[in-house]
């Protein structure tokens, strides 16, 4: 697991102009079908956690829950957010490699 290079590949994906942050907007992405992965944070509320890992079963998008809030914010240049969604399929596939292990 590298959390570093993980962290990095965000703002890489935040400049690329393929990220929703935010429950809205990332459940927006997710509907229209933009969304390759989710990320949640592990300190999200039951009912946010809940929700998008309803959405991603019946869509067939990858959920990983990792880091807090304040990281997933920190990491893409914003302030808290509990919710990402990430709309590039090579980039989500190289998160995914960095945050399993």
């Amino acid at each position: 697991m590298d959390e570093k290079k993980a962290l990095g590949l965000l703002g890489i994906v935040r400049k690329a102009g393929k990220l929703a942050d935010g429950a809205f907007l990332s459940e927006r992405s997710l509907k229209a079908g933009r969304s390759m992965l989710i990320l949640v944070s592990e300190d999200c509320t039951d009912r946010t956690l809940k929700e998008f890992t309803g959405m991603c079963e019946s869509r067939h998008v990858p959920l990983i829950r990792h880091f807090d809030m304040d990281t997933l914010g920190h990491a893409i240049g914003k302030s808290e957010r509990s919710v990402i969604s990430i709309e590039d399929k090579g980039l989500s596939e190289k998160l995914i490699g960095f945050l399993s292990d």
